[in-house]
């Protein structure tokens, strides 16, 4: 019997299918429910700078 369930989050602000149908999974399996969301930081070396537009370098960041 499944006992534990991980289910992908996404970063925006919203609710998502897969969060709300692994919350109703787990509740019907007496399951643990655990989200994870994995956020990074865009690094680019500073060689690429001059190749990247910077609206697109700026935009990269704001998501």
């Amino acid at each position: 019997m499944i006992r534990d369930i991980l289910v992908n989050l996404t970063n925006g602000g919203a609710r998502d299918a897969a969060g709300e149908f692994a919350i109703h999974l787990a509740a019907r399996l007496s399951a643990n429910l655990t989200g994870l969301a994995v956020t990074y930081e865009m690094e680019v070396p500073p060689f690429y700078m001059g190749a990247l537009p910077t609206d697109f370098i700026d935009a990269q960041i704001k998501e």
